[in-house]
């Protein structure tokens, strides 16, 4: 029995459209803490279309480096242990290592997308 004048409340079919879904995309993550060690390793593949980065380090002085679209890699950045890393970069992988031979840092990353 209803009470008002308007039409009863319905379900939307099969969630939003997906060219809407695609450009409100969440943040990538590594769903918690990764252990890196002294060999360089990809830690997490984002994609083309990333553009931010943030790395939280742990423990132990990590060693990154962001693999750019079409495979390079840039310049060796270390982030002190306890310390967060920023950066607007587009880029499609990061690599980790850490920077103290035989230490073990952990980290955890996350890619926003535009």
């Amino acid at each position: 029995m209803r009470q008002h004048g308007y039409p009863e409340a319905r379900e939307r079919q099969g969630g939003p459209p997906p060219a809407l879904a695609e450009r409100f995309r969440g943040p990538q993550t590594t769903n918690g803490l990764v252990t890196v060690t002294d060999a360089e390793a990809e830690i997490i593949h984002f994609g083309p279309n990333v553009a931010r980065v943030k790395v939280l380090v742990l423990d132990n002085d990590a060693v990154i480096r962001l693999a750019r679209v079409g495979g390079s890699l840039g310049s060796p950045i270390t982030v002190p242990a306890g310390a967060e890393w920023d950066e607007a970069a587009a880029c499609e992988a990061l690599r980790a290592s850490n920077a103290v031979a035989g230490a073990v840092a952990r980290i955890q990353v996350e890619g926003y997308f535009l």
